[in-house]
């Protein structure tokens, strides 16, 4: 279950002032989760939210151990580029296929 430290992440999704270095892989899973289910998800994935889970933690278990390039870079790239949509309002000219597509 997440906690209050998820809770703090979660309001700062739509912002550019997220630092995901200051959370643990668990807590960016969850919050990545947040962000799918915020978006909205196509109905296939809605009726199934374990499988939008396990490709969160698929990917998360794919990603190299270095500097750079690693599960907290990817989660930076999904949340600003969710914040971006989210204040620009792209999102809601996208279907919820487009959406999926535009965070993955």
């Amino acid at each position: 279950e997440a906690g209050p430290q998820v809770a703090r992440g979660t309001h700062l999704l739509t912002t550019l002032t997220l630092d995901p270095t200051r959370f643990l892989p668990d807590e960016l899973c969850h919050m990545l989760l947040d962000m799918f289910l915020a978006a909205g998800l196509p109905p296939v994935l809605r009726e199934d939210v374990g499988r939008v889970r396990r490709f969160i933690l698929a990917v998360r278990a794919s990603m190299f151990e270095n500097p750079y390039h690693n599960f907290f870079h990817a989660f930076d790239v999904t949340q600003t580029t969710y914040a971006m949509a989210v204040r620009t309002g792209v999102f809601a000219r996208l279907s919820p296929w487009e959406r999926f597509a535009l965070l993955t």
